[in-house]
């Protein structure tokens, strides 16, 4: 609100324009101080800051031929500050949190489709993370006892072999926070993969006992992953280099599972509906593995397994639904030597998206 003083300055000023409000001024000093508020409301209308005692048009009191030849400023010239989109400031997310959201979500899954494999009622993979890490460290450990399991559609409906994974994982980070820009991450990993049983891992007739052979394989992998992306597209990704260095190990594995693995991993496309996303994942064997065609166009193609798989929340709950496909060999346990198409539909332990989100500033 203007001092009575300004008050009594803006009313005369404005009163000099006109020579109707001229004749008004010598009525009532009270009547000045009432077309100065009616200026002020006017000018506070439309968007115009008002004075806190200076002339109209002045700074700090000084007088409007000083600044009469200085350039008029206007919202536009103002600098943005970083990472900030037409006064929309990015997010901020602490990189542990994006570690944390892009870790392996458990699920429940039945096959619509598939070959290559017994017919079975539903595949279940459970992989609780233990996550260790305080605010101040640049590193995170993961313990992960990983168990997948599938129920076979046979008689007495066996759950057979379940693959036992178990691991453990050092994720490392230079950046604090994500913001707006793509920032990069990397683990070491130690995993154990087996499938608990004693027997012989070859029948009598050369092929592989998928009744109780022994399955049991160590192996190392290291990855990269970039995140950070504000578009809808590639908003995280992983490479990773998968080394099985033979210890504790069983023999028949070398040169028929694929000792040295490669994987590729997307999220494509983000930000869809119900916080959908359709994720890629792309593998390759880079070492001597036994192949399960006679075509020689498919056996070429056996060393790429391909994953793809469209997620989203259901809204109000902490669960996500998938439909996915995936073409390659089989990733359970001593069934490897089977060649699998397969498509599922299935619920997992919810889905958190990715991608930075703009939001309004207070």
């Amino acid at each position: 609100m203007l001092p009575s003083l300004a008050l009594w300055q803006l009313g005369r000023r404005l009163a000099r324009t006109s020579s109707d409000v001229t004749r008004a001024t010598s009525c009532s000093p009270f009547f000045l101080m009432l077309l100065a508020l009616s200026a002020l409301c006017t000018a506070t209308a439309n968007g115009q800051p008002a004075s806190t005692g200076s002339s109209p048009g002045t700074e700090s009191g000084h007088s409007e031929a000083e600044h009469a030849d200085e350039p008029k400023k206007s919202d536009a010239d103002a600098p943005v500050p970083p990472n900030e989109e037409a006064g929309r400031p990015l997010s901020s997310i602490p990189t542990v949190a994006v570690v944390r959201a892009n870790l392996e979500t458990s699920y429940l899954a039945y096959p619509l489709a598939i070959t290559g494999l017994p017919p079975l009622i539903f595949e279940c993979s459970l992989a609780p993370h233990f996550f260790v890490n305080q605010e101040s460290w640049p590193f995170a450990i993961v313990l992960t006892p990983k168990v997948v399991l599938r129920m076979f559609n046979e008689e007495s409906t066996p759950v057979r072999s379940p693959s036992f994974m178990p691991r453990i994982s050092v994720f490392a980070w230079l950046q604090k926070e994500v913001r707006g820009e793509p920032t990069v991450y990397g683990s070491v990993t130690l995993s154990h993969h087996s499938n608990g049983q004693a027997g012989s891992f070859l029948r009598d007739d050369g092929s592989i006992n998928h009744e109780d052979g022994s399955f049991s394989t160590n192996y190392f992998e290291f990855a990269m992953y970039v995140t950070g992306f504000t578009g809808q597209f590639l908003g995280w990704s992983s490479l990773s280099l998968q080394w099985h260095p033979g210890f504790n190990q069983d023999a028949e594995l070398r040169d028929r599972y694929g000792l040295l693995r490669m994987h590729l991993a997307s999220t494509l496309v983000a930000d869809l509906p119900l916080h959908g996303q359709l994720n890629l994942r792309i593998g390759a064997i880079l070492d001597r593995f036994q192949r399960a065609s006679k075509n020689a166009l498919t056996r070429s193609l056996e060393r790429f397994p391909v994953s793809l798989s469209y997620s989203m929340t259901l809204p109000g709950i902490d669960l996500g639904v998938y439909l996915g496909y995936f073409i390659g060999h089989d990733y359970y346990n001593i069934f490897f030597d089977n060649l699998v198409h397969a498509f599922q539909i299935g619920i997992s332990g919810g889905f958190a998206p990715t991608l930075l989100k703009s939001e309004p500033s207070d």
